[in-house]
């Protein structure tokens, strides 16, 4: 079937076009061909024939650009032809349907017959684009390089040395109107001085921004002052997903128009209401991308430059949605490492009350200023966020190295200083006192507790329960880790007494707490999901020092450390100057004791572990207490049971409190009574 048209202008050294299709914003170019020239969707008789392949038909050529099922495009769409001057004559085929040529005022009515330039652009039904570009003239001579019609691009970027050179005008001012648009300013100025007035008006547009910078109010100001100063139909503020590859409006505003009368659409986005919003009036996120932005930003996005879309210099279109656009600006929006986050996009419409003038360089460059002016609100925002979160977890001088280097969060093996608190006597307090009072209990306790953590720059890694958990060693390096740790259970366990006394009405039966720490390599980093961040350690580490804090119950004592941590420690205990990074003096290493307690197997781990009691304070006979216990420990494990036992019994008998004597002599004692030749010294746990 062929399309009632005349084809004597048809001949083999006839006009010659290169034809390009988009569908959306995906590009085919076609190819070469003569004409006459039909476009449509397939037909029955080309289904085993494969979409935009040129066909010859001796009488004429035709490309079915669509599948026989896409019924919004007619079967015989359109038709190029040459006329009898040499020209182009574009018809619609179709009875009924109608398209657009960009450029044109009007679409192209049914049957209708236009001529068209050497170069243009149609828009058809079903989001398709097709660009017809002379590239013979009939006369064997080539319209570019004899091989197709280049393809103008329809951005252009800001001509830095031209605007450079209007810049440089002496010590001149102008004195520039507040809300004044760069239009009005330079319009009808001819005076070489314009330039400095262009640079007043950034300056004032700078301004502007800073004044509700720190807050989202900025962006909102800056859709305002872009689209007024530049005289703009809608201005927006769009950031980008960079994982996702989206884009969202986070601030917009659009000018009514008093006289515009709803305008055709061909089938883009959604132009949003047409009345000004800015800032909060704007519902951010569900408001749709402005319709003609996607390739301008695709455009960005590859070249990284505030891009101009100008129609004058570029006769045809690379989408539907684009079409319904004047001009358009944007400029790209960075973070600090620069990276692009999003845009600040203005254009003007068709039929708008805006002078039809060009987005001038000087205009473009407001434009990037104000978006550089936003650039460092949201890197300022994101990194007062970023701070406001990392409080919950690290002291501000862990902070602020963190917002200096976001890289010390990533994930990696570091050596660190892991603590467990729990706190004794918490299910018997709230059984009684019920949740409400238990509640306010739980919070000044943790709170006491986390403020030692604090203190010694440490990370409060979570609250399980009725337990703290903190680490130092990461994310910012501490060679003395082990030391703040120990620093902060010193500190922990000088709160309990004035929380006792704090909350005696509810803790008659005095409630403690139970320390243990241990000291190894973990893997350090996000231990939370994308959902809630949660920094914190994982690996035997942290296993262990879960471990030894209930080993305090078996000896009972409050404090344990492994042998790691005792002899990081010391290592670091003749420190001169102790102190934390945040300032605060170390008052609690030197006043800390140790006494090796016994050689262990935790549940569930095949390493032997020997441990260490923490004590703290000033008590004179603690250290004379520690030696005798240490040397009956000696003594146990190499199997001399009478010699230990001499030791312990006056050793308890002077201490009957002290409860790690009380336990190594019952062990004495078991191993004499079963007949032991040969003890075991490692105390093997089976619970925890």
């Amino acid at each position: 079937m062929t399309a009632p048209f005349s084809t004597a202008n048809a001949r083999p050294d006839a006009i010659k076009v290169s034809v390009t299709l988009w569908r959306g914003p995906q590009e085919n170019r076609i190819g070469e061909c003569g004409l006459p020239l039909e476009i449509g969707r397939q037909s029955r008789q080309e289904l085993d024939s494969d979409l935009c392949q040129i066909q010859d038909h001796g009488n004429q050529f035709r490309i079915a650009i669509a599948e026989i099922t896409v019924l919004g495009l007619p079967r015989h769409a359109l038709n190029i032809q040459a006329d009898e001057q040499g020209g182009l004559v574009c018809v619609n085929l179709h009875s009924r349907s109608t398209f657009q040529i960009a450029g044109m005022p009007h679409p192209v009515m049914p049957e209708e017959r236009v001529k068209v330039a050497n170069e243009f652009t149609v828009l058809l039904p079903e989001n398709l684009t097709i660009h017809v570009a002379v590239v013979s003239d009939g006369s064997g001579s080539s319209t570019s390089d004899g091989t197709s019609s280049p393809m103008v691009s329809p951005f252009r970027t800001i001509a830095k040395e031209s605007l450079a050179a209007d810049a440089d005008l002496g010590d001149f001012t102008m004195p520039v109107n507040p809300g004044a648009s760069f239009i009005r300013t330079f319009g009808e100025d001819s005076s070489p001085h314009r330039g400095q007035a262009a640079v007043d008006l950034v300056r004032q547009a700078l301004a502007v921004v800073k004044k509700s910078a720190g807050s989202d109010e900025f962006f909102g100001t800056a859709v305002e002052s872009v689209a007024k100063m530049v005289e703009l139909d809608r201005a927006y503020v769009l950031l980008r997903d960079g994982i996702q590859n989206q884009w969202r409006v986070r601030s917009h505003y659009i000018e009514q128009d008093p006289l515009s009368k709803p305008k055709a659409n061909f089938g883009q986005e959604t132009e949003g209401p047409q009345t000004p919003q800015t800032g909060d009036d704007a519902p951010v996120g569900d408001t749709p991308l402005p319709s003609g932005s996607r390739l301008l930003l695709k455009q960005i996005l590859k070249e990284r430059k505030t891009l101009i879309y100008e129609p004058e210099s570029y006769q045809h279109t690379i989408g539907s949605s684009i079409m319904m656009l004047d001009r358009a600006v944007a400029a790209p929006i960075f973070d600090d490492q620069g990276e692009i986050i999003g845009a600040l996009y203005g254009d003007r419409t068709f039929g708008s009350h805006h002078a039809d003038t060009p987005i001038g360089d000087l205009e473009a460059t407001l434009l990037e200023v104000m978006a550089g002016a936003v650039s460092a609100g949201i890197v300022r925002q994101r990194h007062e966020a970023i701070q406001n979160s990392m409080t919950q977890f690290f002291s501000p001088a862990v902070t602020q190295r963190l917002v200096q280097n976001e890289d010390l969060l990533t994930g990696r093996d570091a050596e660190v200083s892991v603590l467990f608190c729990d706190i004794r006597g918490f299910s018997s307090i709230s059984e009684r006192v019920g949740p409400e009072k238990t509640i306010q209990w739980i919070n000044d306790v943790f709170t006491q507790l986390s403020l030692c953590v604090v203190r010694t720059d440490g990370v409060l890694v979570n609250y399980i329960g009725d337990e703290l958990v903190a680490m130092w060693g990461a994310p910012a390096e501490q060679p003395d880790h082990a030391r703040r740790a120990c620093d902060a259970a010193c500190q922990m366990l000088q709160q309990i007494e004035p929380l006792r006394k704090r909350w005696s009405s509810i803790t008659p039966e005095k409630f403690g707490i139970g320390i243990g720490i241990h000291t190894g390599t973990a893997r350090v980093g996000n231990t939370g999901s994308k959902v809630k961040f949660q920094y914190g350690p994982l690996g035997n580490t942290v296993n262990l020092a879960s471990r030894v804090q209930n080993i305090t119950k078996k000896f009972g004592v409050t404090a344990i450390v492994t042998l790691a941590t005792q002899e990081a420690l010391h290592a670091h205990s003749n420190t001169e100057n102790s102190e934390t990074e945040n300032g605060t003096p170390s008052t609690c290493t030197e006043k800390l004791q140790t006494r090796r307690l016994a050689t262990v197997r935790p549940v569930g781990m095949s390493e032997n572990v020997d441990l260490y009691e923490l004590q703290t304070g000033d008590d004179p006979n603690w250290r004379s207490l520690a030696d005798r216990y240490e040397s009956a420990l000696q003594l146990y494990h190499e199997s001399d049971l009478t010699g230990a036992a001499r030791v312990l019994a006056s050793l308890v008998h002077e201490h009957p409190d002290d409860s790690p004597s009380v336990v190594l002599l019952g062990r004495v004692v078991d191993a004499i009574t079963n007949h032991i030749e040969s003890v075991d010294p490692v105390m093997a746990f089976t619970t925890k």
